[in-house]
């Protein structure tokens, strides 16, 4: 797969715009990075690898890859119980650090994040929380999602070992992922391509 072509200062400047340190690492995702070549023209699709991933270090700049943003599937639902909807990662400024996704090497949850949940009847609904929202490598066909940021394994697994060692050599601040393991941090900045197009670059929600 292309990767995306988005230049080091665009995404310097984002990052910056939401209010990332840029001594330190950050990542940017941009869901619907691919809206006019990739599905329906005009449209974020789900199951398909049309999301960018920007990787910046202090040390080394940006690099870029083609990813995921959005839940492979649909389950409209209602609550957050057991017939809650299926989780999207709403935009927004997250923290995240290293951790494990079903045995493998992922990124997990640092503090809350906010989802829009597919609601019965159409539409969305907001819940705040811990929702194991990983980033982590697609298995099998598709895009692999309940909710997560994905990229192929072939892709994820070295992608994210460069990133780790960028966390140590930045000296990003620790904290606890939501198994309480102490890690690396670092800003998980998701904006939406059709805001980025108008000129708004700023993720409307942050993490607490």
């Amino acid at each position: 797969m292309s990767s995306p072509r988005i230049t080091h200062d665009e995404v310097v400047s984002i990052l910056a715009a939401n209010g990332c340190d840029m001594t330190k690492c950050a990542w940017l995702a941009i869901r619907g990075y691919y809206l006019d070549s990739e599905g329906v023209v005009g449209k974020n699709d789900r199951n398909k690898w049309d999301d960018a991933w920007c990787l910046y270090s202090p040390q080394h700049g940006v690099i870029t890859y083609r990813a995921n943003t959005d839940p492979t599937g649909y389950r409209p639902g209602s609550g957050t119980g057991a017939g809650k909807g299926r989780a999207s990662l709403a935009p927004g400024v997250w923290l995240y650090g290293a951790g494990k996704h079903k045995g493998r090497p992922a990124f997990r949850q640092c503090a809350d994040v906010l989802v829009m949940r597919d609601q019965i009847g159409g539409g969305t609904y907001p819940h705040w929380g811990q929702h194991a929202i990983n980033l982590h490598d697609a298995k099998g066909n598709g895009t692999s999602s309940e909710g997560c940021q994905t990229a192929p394994t072939s892709i994820f697994v070295a992608l994210r070992e460069l990133f780790i060692s960028w966390l140590d050599a930045a000296g990003n601040a620790f904290g606890r992922n939501d198994w309480n393991e102490k890690v690396r941090t670092f800003p998980y900045v998701l904006i939406e391509e059709t805001e980025r197009r108008k000129g708004n670059a700023i993720a409307p929600h942050k993490y607490r």
